[in-house]
């Protein structure tokens, strides 16, 4: 089986598994364009306006290794197609509790944590040390 096949495979299960709880994604493209971005694991467009817009969906091979990985991102795109939902409001959120608690996915607004912000340290504790080689250990 080729990635585009299981990818596009999981897009179906997932929109049914979405359909029998009662969330009923609009028209999106049967096909899931793969991409290999790790920063942003998943995309969803909006193609037509009006009242039926049409929605591809894109997923990163890279980023998501495992069936588990691909359905948290793919339920994550089909409810952006849901009306009132195309950003990380309430209603995305209320949609995303409702497929967790069904089916023990872990669907979430957003995966970015925020940045860390490095404590200022001043010029004169530092400028001894230019030029200096130093041994960096990371966490």
């Amino acid at each position: 089986m080729t990635d585009q096949e299981r990818f596009d495979g999981l897009l179906a299960e997932c929109d049914s598994c979405l359909r029998r709880i009662g969330i009923l994604p609009r028209a999106y493209l049967p096909s899931v364009r793969l991409t290999h971005n790790r920063s942003r694991i998943g995309s969803c467009k909006k193609l037509a306006g009006g009242r039926r817009p049409l929605f591809p969906i894109s997923c990163s091979v890279d980023a998501c290794v495992t069936d588990a990985q691909v359905r948290d991102v793919l339920f994550h795109e089909l409810i952006y197609t849901l009306p009132g939902c195309f950003d990380h409001g309430n209603r995305f959120r209320e949609a995303a509790a409702k497929v967790n608690a069904a089916y023990g996915t872990d669907v979430r607004a957003t995966r970015r944590e925020a940045a860390r912000r490095a404590p200022e340290v001043p010029r004169s504790e530092v400028e001894p040390f230019v030029g200096s080689e130093l041994l960096v250990r990371g966490r």
